[in-house]
């Protein structure tokens, strides 16, 4: 479980460092370690130098996005003023995502609003994870 609120994130390094290991299931290894992450994996283990923007770059947000889908549906909508960023569960196979101006998710939903899409995505998608790690 995330032990910080994730209402207090701004975008950057911190917000990029928990989705590194909470989206991606990465280890944070304590410095000077090189490499920084780690992810042990049935064909030994991946590592990582560096984090990326996933909070200020929307390429990056979107691989956030890819990955969560394997657990939950996506959703994404600009306001006009803000971003709204939505996670869902899956309830049925296949996973869905959509772009849309209007939309009403099933319950429950994890949904972040911010000035930027990367960062509602980010908040959204550690929002989603702290719920179904409690």
């Amino acid at each position: 479980m995330i032990k910080i609120s994730i209402d207090k994130l701004y975008p950057g390094f911190a917000t990029d460092e928990l989705i590194m290991v909470y989206v991606f299931g990465f280890e944070r290894l304590p410095l000077p370690a090189v490499p920084r992450f780690q992810k042990p994996t049935a064909d030994g283990v991946i590592t990582a130098d560096f984090v990326n923007h996933y909070s200020t770059d929307i390429k990056s947000a979107w691989d956030v996005v890819e990955e969560m889908n394997k657990r939950f549906s996506f959703a994404i909508n600009f306001t006009g003023a803000q971003w709204r960023s939505m996670f869902v569960p899956h309830k049925t196979e296949p996973p869905f995502w959509f772009i849309t101006h209007n939309f009403d998710m099933p319950k429950p939903e994890f949904t972040a609003w911010e000035d930027t899409a990367p960062m509602a995505i980010c908040r959204s998608a550690l929002l989603a994870i702290n719920e179904v790690q409690k």
